[in-house]
């Protein structure tokens, strides 16, 4: 049987709209806010829509009941998510970036905000410490615990690196000086667990050692020595505080100055040095308490060294002069003569290094020696690790240190070339950037350069450019400026600038996934000589390289 037809009924719509009050006309003017009446009309109408919503609400079903609760909570939950999701993701980002990079070198805990000086040299001490040190206080060394070793006329003291207060101190004799290092960029990357001091009169030195509390473990007179502290008025032998309660020392510490007799000096003004007294000096490591020599080598300077000797000139005769130095680190303990050198690492081991030496380096993760076509990367123990084309970029904001080896070369004309070398001395990549400076960090897959007055962002796998930053290190005068240092809290960059008097500093904070500037600010009054982290804890040197101010 076909359905019945069902018959349609027309359906009539309409609005509940209370009525407008009596007597009022429509073309009145609005009454004014407290008006009664305004306020029944609104009131009527809220009610009446209140009731329609409700009519509806009856007619529902249960499930159409759950469906239209269930996406109202939809559309509350997105649109909260939407505001806070992403900050929290942000932060929580913010923090696993920390956290990669605890503990490597250049890390700090959080750069999102600007910092402001918190504390300097001679904050949160006794008032004898602060007047022992006086202007003569010299930073020293970092401890790994994150104190740093601070000598004053008369005092060593290790003091906090997150509130500059102090730890403990050492009643010294005179003028102590404290190793291994020689304080400035050595506190960069020195870290230790024992110093070996220098400490006493001029003619009357010794030799102290001290663990990171500050405990003296030993000590020996020494006699008439030459070291920073008293090199004018010693003729004794040049001794320096080197690694793990050692002392380097070399008997043959004086100038020799000869004429320069040739254009280039070779045999003949080898034959006038030694005429005038010059040996080969020797680098002898002893134990600084027993005195038992640990190891020695031997500098053989030969007539093709010469080249590179320093020649001066009074009154018009150039003078070709030279003079044994020594540089101490955790790693290495290394005499120079020109660029002749001789090392010895911590465990004791000589080194072969071949002429040419450039400069040597304390690393995170060993040492370096730069030549003045390769460098030789150097593990704790002294075994060559790896050799890498050009001069290497010793960086000290790094959070692959064990990763491929960076250097920068430049060519005339003012470009260069970011290279990236792996482990076996292979190329990886190497990229043009037009006015290399150097290269300033390597942070969360991105190297840093700097490039005339900008700062430029590379891939640190493949050395593609990511961003430039134009400006960075300019100033509206056009003074001439560099960077001083840099930290990283694994998202941003943090850039100390100075102009060429070490004046005018300034704090950049990059964000190093695109480079944008987060702030910019100023550490304070005075001047500023590097940026680095201690423990996690910004800090760095003033002006004149003997102050050491906190940041936080």
């Amino acid at each position: 049987m076909p359905p019945k037809s069902r018959r349609s009924v027309r359906l009539a719509s309409f609005e509940l709209v209370p009525d407008d009050e009596p007597g009022t006309p429509d073309d009145a003017p609005p009454a004014p806010d407290d008006d009664p009446r305004v306020v029944d009309v609104l009131r009527a109408r809220a009610a009446a829509l209140w009731s329609r919503l409700a009519a509806r609400w009856r007619r529902l079903s249960r499930r159409q009941r759950a469906a239209v609760a269930g996406a109202t909570c939809l559309v509350l939950v997105g649109a909260t998510t939407a505001v806070v999701l992403p900050g929290r993701l942000e932060e929580r980002g913010d923090r696993w970036r920390a956290a990669a990079v605890a503990g490597l070198p250049g890390s700090v805990a959080d750069l999102s905000a600007p910092l402001a000086r918190t504390w300097d040299l001679d904050a949160g001490v006794d008032e004898g410490f602060g007047r022992d040190l006086g202007g003569d206080a010299e930073p020293a060394v970092a401890l790994s615990d994150g104190g740093m070793v601070v000598t004053g006329r008369v005092t060593v003291a290790a003091i906090d690196a997150a509130t500059g207060a102090q730890r403990w101190a050492y009643d010294a004799v005179a003028m102590p000086t404290c190793g291994p290092g020689q304080g400035g960029l050595d506190l960069v990357t020195a870290r230790v667990d024992m110093v070996t001091c220098l400490d006493g009169g001029t003619q009357d030195r010794t030799a102290v050692v001290l663990d990171n509390r500050g405990v003296v473990l030993g000590s020996r007179p020494l006699g008439p020595v030459t070291d920073s502290r008293n090199r004018q008025h010693s003729e004794g032998p040049l001794v320096w505080p080197a690694a793990d309660g050692t002392i380097a020392v070399v008997e043959q510490s004086s100038e020799v100055i000869v004429p320069m007799t040739e254009d280039t000096p070779g045999e003949k003004t080898l034959r006038a040095l030694r005429a005038a007294g010059w040996e080969d000096p020797t680098l002898r490591v002893e134990d600084a308490i027993t005195g038992e020599v640990l190891a020695e080598a031997t500098v053989r300077l030969r007539a093709h060294d010469l080249a590179g000797c320093g020649v001066t000139e009074t009154g018009g005769a150039p003078e070709l002069s030279l003079l044994p130095s020594v540089s101490t680190s955790p790693s290495l303990t290394v005499l120079r003569v020109c660029d002749v050198a001789a090392a010895v690492t911590a465990d004791g081991t000589v080194l072969d290094l071949p002429s040419n030496v450039v400069r040597t380096a304390q690393l995170p993760t060993g040492a370096a020696v730069l030549h003045g076509t390769t460098s030789t990367y150097l593990d704790d123990a002294g075994a060559t690790v790896a050799t890498a084309p050009g001069p290497g970029s010793l960086l000290q904001t790094d959070d692959d240190p064990d990763g491929p080896l960076l250097s920068a070369t430049f060519m005339e004309g003012g470009s260069g070339t970011v290279t990236a070398t792996d482990r076996a001395g292979g190329r990886l990549w190497a990229t043009p950037v037009e006015g290399l400076g150097t290269v300033l960090a390597r942070v969360a897959g991105t190297v840093v350069v700097s490039a005339h007055a900008d700062v430029v962002g590379l891939d640190a796998a493949s050395g593609r450019v990511l961003w430039t930053v134009p400006g960075v290190l300019d100033v509206a005068d056009g003074t001439v400026t560099h960077h001083a240092g840099t930290v990283t809290d694994g998202t941003r960059l943090l850039v100390a600038v100075v102009d060429e008097r070490g004046a005018r500093p300034r704090l950049v904070a990059l964000d190093l996934r695109d480079g944008s500037t987060v702030w910019e600010g100023s550490p304070g009054e005075g001047g500023f000589s590097w940026l680095f982290a201690v423990d996690g804890h910004p800090v760095y040197l003033a002006q004149d390289w003997t102050t050491v101010r906190g940041l936080g």
